[in-house]
């Protein structure tokens, strides 16, 4: 991912940039912006800056592709998977297990459905408190433009 923006402040080796939606956007809501269009249409974000740009710079700033999609498949795509295999699953261990007392399996696989969601929402909370800790996951000024 690659957008452009000016820096408002900096600070050991962090800048905090200004990104400005522009109009081939589409407003896809990938780099974190409002999808609806009715949001702001600047951003603030903070970005590690080991060039060294200054207040009112013009920057190119990215992210590693991999990392956003790591970070989307953890956020997204996990609970989900989850959700689905705790259905599927305690269906069929409900069906085993209480096969000769007449308690409904699905039940059983939707609570441990939801159960697992739950928890990989709450895992992915404190996944993402460390990622936002970690530069690694920070995006980059790689070009001072003005």
């Amino acid at each position: 991912m690659e957008q452009f923006g000016e820096v408002i402040s900096t600070g050991y080796g962090i800048a905090v940039v200004k990104i400005r939606r522009h109009s081939a956007c589409s407003q896809c809501g990938r780099c974190g912006m409002s999808m609806t269009g009715e949001g702001p249409v600047d951003s603030l974000v903070e970005v590690r800056n080991p060039l060294g740009a200054r207040a009112g710079q013009t920057v190119k700033i990215t992210m590693k592709s991999g990392r956003l999609l790591l970070i989307a498949f953890v956020v997204y795509f996990l609970p989900a998977l989850l959700l689905v295999t705790g259905i599927y699953g305690g269906q069929k261990a409900a069906s085993v297990l209480f096969a000769f007392q007449g308690r409904p399996a699905e039940i059983t696989g939707l609570c441990l459905g939801v159960f697992l969601m739950v928890a990989s929402f709450i895992s992915a909370r404190g996944w993402d408190r460390r990622v936002a800790a970690s530069p690694a996951y920070k995006p980059i000024i790689t070009e001072v433009i003005k």
